[in-house]
C-alpha cells in the first residue's frame, strides 16, 4: 500500500481503514502531542478515501461512466424511504447493460452516499437515515446486482477519470465557454 508524509506524519496505508487509523494513531504517538491535530485531519482524510473508493472498482480502469440513480437509472416520483429505489428506466437500463457488455467500468453517481450532510443542512428529517453509507451502499448495490448481475461501485464524487456522466439534472457545457451545448439557459 502506499506510503503517506505529511507534515512530518509518516504512515503507510493499509488495505482496511480500521488498520490504517491504527497505524495513523502509532505514528502520532510516536512523533509526539504535537502532531495529534494532524493525525485526527490525515484520519478524515483516510476515511474519505475508504469511503470514497470501494474495493470493487476493476483494477486497470482506465476511466469510468457515471449513472445517476434516482431520476436516471431508475424511476422517481416521490421520496419512499431510503431504502427504496425505484424500478429501471428501461432505455437507461439497456445503456447500462451495454456499457457492461463492452467491459466499460461502469458506477452509480448518487447523493444517497454523502451521509446525508445536505438534507440534515436543509432540515430534512430523514437525513439521519443516509449516515450509515454503507448501509446505502450495500442497498444500491443489492438493486444493481438484481438488475445488472453485479455490484456496481457506487460513489457521489467525480475526478479525472470520469468520461461521462449520465444526469437527470446535469447540463451539458461546451468545454471552455461556459455555454450549453444544446438549446439556451
Amino acid at each position: 500500500m502506499a506510503k503517506i508524509t505529511t507534515q512530518g506524519l509518516e504512515y503507510e496505508r493499509a488495505s482496511t481503514l480500521e488498520e490504517t487509523l491504527i497505524r495513523i494513531t502509532e505514528a502520532a504517538q510516536k512523533a509526539g502531542a504535537s502532531s495529534l491535530p494532524m493525525a485526527i485531519q490525515m484520519a478524515a482524510q483516510e476515511a474519505q478515501y475508504f469511503t470514497t473508493w470501494p474495493d470493487d472498482i476493476p483494477a486497470g480502469s482506465i476511466g469510468w461512466y457515471g449513472i445517476d440513480l434516482d431520476g436516471t437509472l431508475s424511476y422517481f416520483d416521490e421520496y419512499i424511504s431510503e431504502a427504496h429505489i425505484g424500478e429501471p428506466v428501461p432505455a437507461m437500463a439497456q445503456r447500462v447493460r451495454e456499457l457492461l457488455a463492452e467491459g466499460k467500468d461502469v458506477r452509480i453517481f448518487t447523493a444517497r452516499v454523502d451521509g446525508g450532510e445536505v438534507a440534515i443542512a436543509m432540515g430534512n428529517p430523514e437525513g439521519h437515515k443516509y449516515r450509515d453509507v454503507d448501509r446505502i451502499r450495500r442497498i444500491i448495490q443489492d438493486y444493481t446486482e438484481k438488475h445488472f448481475g453485479k455490484r456496481l461501485p457506487v460513489t457521489n464524487r467525480k475526478d479525472y477519470g470520469m468520461i461521462e456522466l449520465w444526469d437527470d439534472r446535469a447540463r451539458h457545457i461546451v468545454t471552455n465557454t461556459g455555454k450549453p451545448c444544446c438549446g439556451s439557459i
